[in-house]
């Protein structure tokens, strides 16, 4: 398989994961049912839904250059690349609890 398919699967998932933690983080703050949890982020929140989503958007981006750009140069790069998606995964097993927990009231 070519590196190429190996650089783009993280970087999909990624892109996956982080479109679905926004979208439902909106929805379990806009219903009252969730907290945003990141210090950072509540902040942006407050201030803004525009700029919660740029920032967590473009952080995401970010993310994508910096795999990228080194997932065929650095092998720590190709290790590193599982501790954002492992770390979705938590975060999305939160989301899963609230939802669940609105779901069956």
């Amino acid at each position: 398989m070519s590196s190429k398919v190996w650089t783009q699967k993280p970087i999909i998932l990624l892109a996956a994961l982080s479109l679905l933690d926004t979208g439902l983080t909106l929805i379990g703050i806009q219903s009252g049912v969730i907290r945003e949890g990141n210090p950072l982020m509540n902040s942006l929140l407050e201030m803004s839904t525009f700029l919660f989503v740029l920032f967590k958007l473009g952080l995401t981006l970010l993310a994508f250059f910096v795999i990228g750009y080194g997932y065929c140069r650095f092998k720590w790069v190709r290790r590193a690349v599982y501790l954002p998606i492992m770390t979705y995964g938590y975060v999305l097993f939160l989301h899963t609890q609230w939802i669940l927990a609105f779901a069956l009231h």
